[in-house]
């Protein structure tokens, strides 16, 4: 039985994930060493792929697995996680949410989800033969918009996270922290920083002509300085924002787990009430309720129910991180300390390995625009309430006939 996935599609890495050299190779089915020997049949492979061995293809093999994934599951994560941004953007801005401080920074996320996924669905259609670099500079476009976004994305995670944390640890100490005009400016402020730091991007590739086929590849002049700036790109946009919400989530259950493992006294409780001989309730600094009962100890949150549904949103947004890109960085990292360390390249299965975790990558970009919806209910009776809301009905007109 023939494969089903296998033709002119071949590992198609997105720039910023290659830890080598993003510049196409072009090899036809004949120097591939394929069964089918068609010249006519172009295989876009990066110098990542090139050091795997050629051998035919197998329906049950894992790379046809992945061309599969490929070629039929990522424009499903492409099409899901832009309607999921188009209507938390919808949702955000129509309703009473546009006047939170976090939301503002919701719809940068959905923005930058959503223009990132597209770059991806060019990425895919070029990698299906069509001719979607036949302008000059959409190829220059394409890679700086799916650094730029992506960036944008991933930082303007960690910011919010950050800064939602500082209003849990210190509440209401920075007064701005509340104000949706300062979530606008600092959303601006990151978009020129890296609008700054990746317009180096427009000048670095170039789209050329092979076969009748159109790629998008780096210049040659350009290409050892890329391989330094990929590595780059890796630490930047992988392992740093992994090591923030790292950094994020221990500080998060620190403070959550430490009524429990500390003395009231040494919290700074004070004891407002005592009701019979073995309940005792507690107010702390922090805004929690601590009742003590005989050697049972609970903490009611109570007293900040503003921050309770952002925190949530926000400890899914960094859940979905280190699930889904977590496991990229530091196989990114690996390559690159064996590579830059050790002079060794990455091999078949740690290149079919990077493969997976870049689906899984682009399956982040598709569930992070749907974290509202699962964390908040705030953000479901809106969102229910825009949906179902009907036209006011005007009031009719009453004709009234002559004699």
């Amino acid at each position: 039985m023939a494969p089903l996935c296998t033709g002119s599609i071949r590992f198609f890495l997105h720039t910023f994930l290659f830890v080598k050299n993003h510049s196409f190779s072009l090899h036809t089915t004949a120097e591939n060493g394929d069964m089918n020997n068609d010249s006519s049949v172009v295989h876009y492979t990066t110098q990542e792929d090139d050091m795997a061995p050629r051998r035919p293809w197998r329906s049950g093999s894992l790379h046809n697995a992945l061309e599969c994934m490929q070629v039929y599951i990522v424009p499903v994560f492409i099409a899901v996680g832009v309607a999921g941004s188009v209507l938390g953007i919808v949702v955000l801005l129509g309703t009473h949410l546009r006047y939170k401080f976090f939301s503002h920074f919701l719809v940068c996320l959905n923005v930058s989800s959503a223009s990132f996924l597209l770059t991806v669905f060019t990425s895919w259609l070029a990698d299906t033969g069509v001719d979607v670099f036949w302008l000059p500079g959409l190829c220059q476009l394409h890679i700086f918009s799916s650094h730029f976004f992506t960036f944008l994305a991933v930082w303007i995670s960690v910011l919010g996270a950050y800064l939602v944390l500082w209003d849990w640890i210190r509440p209401r100490e920075v007064p701005w922290l509340n104000s949706p005009t300062a979530a606008k400016v600092a959303v601006l402020a990151l978009a020129v920083l890296t609008f700054t730091v990746y317009s180096y991007k427009s000048w670095t590739h170039f789209s050329l002509v092979h076969r009748g086929s159109r790629v998008c590849t780096v210049i040659p002049e350009n290409e050892r300085a890329m391989q330094v700036l990929n590595a780059l790109d890796v630490l930047v946009l992988l392992v740093l924002p992994s090591f923030f919400f790292i950094v994020f989530v221990f500080i998060v259950l620190f403070r959550r787990l430490r009524p429990y493992c500390r003395g009231v006294k040494r919290l700074g409780c004070r004891k407002v009430s005592v009701k019979g001989r073995e309940r005792v309730i507690y107010t702390c600094p922090s805004g929690d309720v601590i009742t003590e009962l005989g050697g049972l100890r609970l903490v009611r949150r109570d007293a900040v129910p503003r921050l309770r549904e952002v925190h949530r949103l926000v400890l899914s947004q960094a859940a979905c991180f280190l699930l889904l890109v977590t496991p990229r960085a530091v196989s990114g990292l690996l390559v690159l300390v064996l590579r830059f360390g050790y002079g060794l390249q990455p091999r078949e299965h740690d290149i079919l390995l990077n493969q997976v975790f870049q689906v899984t990558f682009y399956l982040y970009f598709t569930v992070l625009p749907l974290c509202p919806v699962v964390s908040s209910s705030k953000f479901r009776l809106h969102c229910w309430a825009l949906l179902s809301s009907r036209p006011k009905n005007r009031t009719p007109v009453i004709q009234v006939e002559g004699p």
